[in-house]
């Protein structure tokens, strides 16, 4: 569904350029990066800033872009990559699909990386418009999910065929899966190395030339102005929505709710304000919960403690919590793994609750009935608690 911010009332987008915005979204792999571009709609169409400099300074630093490539793609199930360049030619690319739908892979290649090897995918598609950004020191790769697709780069380095690195992507040791069966490749992708024929040949990571030895997305300042801008009591609604985007994505979390505590009967009660979730369509509405320990976020709103569940239905069958079905009765779902965390203000006041649920192996997988979400899902790690902990934990002003 094409989205507008909520604030435009006229649809005249061009004529509004204040209000133009590039959320930029971290992901488990430092240096790859998600941008969403604002998309506004009217009668005639369909208004999208593509490149705003300023909101993309955290993501390009120095970086120019030199080159704009175009691939059509007639197959569904295409593949094409994992493509690189090798120093003094590396590139970034930020890659955009301008018709259909892919499943777009960042696969890291870095030397000394603590993620070398790793790959992150994430599903773009012309609806969206949003864009993976592919640092220097990665592979490449995507598979098409429609018919007649077209993808764009925006690419930093000259094109230079002699230093050029190619991973084979359909192999069985990297890990990752492809959504589709494989239709199409080139004959140079279907014989590339794989990434194990590289390292038994003594093959242990791309060297990088020296400014691009650490990643330069730096997006910490963009989750502290989410919670500054929460802080100052103004777009409060986009900045929580904002927060549980982040901690989804870093912690590759299928889906995920805010609740904020209301104070206005002589019984508090939480009112569910946002809902996130990669496998069903939601018709969002407000609704509210009693603020005790009758749910999982109730109780986490009590006690201030957070709460990390292995598997929702097996913990309730046990009487360690009470777990509300209602949402998963009512939308075919299925909750699993959980990891639900109390959010507090400057002056120690709990105001409200993040949960997320469904800890995907890889972000692409859906879940849609009990079977998929057994073989998709796995605990939170002591990792993801890590990471959600470092931003729920800090303060937020302002009352629910």
């Amino acid at each position: 569904m094409l989205f507008k911010k909520p604030d435009i009332t006229s649809l005249e987008a061009e004529d509004k350029q204040e209000v133009w915005n590039m959320n930029v979204r971290t992901t488990p792999i430092a240096g790859v990066t998600v941008l969403e571009p604002d998309v506004f709609a009217d009668p005639r169409g369909v208004f999208t800033p593509m490149f705003v400099q300023d909101d993309m300074a955290a993501v390009m630093g120095s970086r120019q872009i030199l080159r704009v490539n175009h691939s059509t793609n007639r197959d569904v199930g295409t593949i094409r990559g994992f493509h690189l360049q090798l120093a003094p030619h590396e590139e970034t690319k930020i890659v955009q699909c301008l018709r259909g739908k892919i499943y777009d892979v960042a696969l890291d290649l870095r030397q000394n990386s603590p993620t070398y090897g790793h790959c992150y995918g994430e599903i773009l598609d012309a609806e969206s418009r949003r864009m993976l950004v592919i640092p220097e020191g990665f592979g490449h790769a995507f598979q098409t999910l429609e018919p007649d697709t077209d993808i764009m780069y925006f690419v930093t380095g000259a094109y230079a065929p002699d230093q050029e690195m190619n991973v084979n992507a359909v192999d069985a040791a990297l890990p990752m899966t492809w959504p589709l069966p494989v239709t199409c490749r080139s004959e140079k992708d279907t014989t590339s190395p794989s990434l194990t024929d590289y390292t038994a040949n003594g093959f242990d990571g791309v060297a990088l030339s020296p400014q691009w030895q650490t990643p330069h997305a730096d997006l910490a300042p963009d989750l502290r102005a989410a919670h500054d801008a929460l802080a100052r009591n103004r777009q409060r609604t986009d900045a929580l929505n904002k927060l549980l985007l982040h901690c989804r994505t870093m912690t590759l979390a299928d889906a995920g709710s805010v609740y904020l505590i209301e104070h206005d009967d002589a019984q508090p009660q939480l009112r569910f304000v946002h809902a996130q979730n990669d496998s069903i369509d939601l018709d969002y509405q407000e609704m509210t919960l009693p603020c005790d320990h009758s749910s999982i976020a109730g109780q986490v709103a009590v006690t201030g403690t957070m709460v990390v569940i292995e598997d929702a239905y097996q913990a309730a069958a046990e009487g360690a919590y009470q777990f509300n079905q209602q949402f998963d009765r009512e939308h075919g779902y299925h909750s699993k793994s959980m990891l639900v965390v109390p959010l507090s203000n400057r002056s120690g006041d709990r105001i409200g609750v993040l949960q997320l649920i469904n800890r995907k192996i890889a972000k692409h997988h859906r879940l849609t009935n009990a079977a998929e979400t057994a073989e998709h899902v796995l605990p939170f790690s002591q990792q993801d608690i890590e990471r959600v902990c470092e931003w729920t934990a800090q303060p937020i002003d302002g009352d629910a």
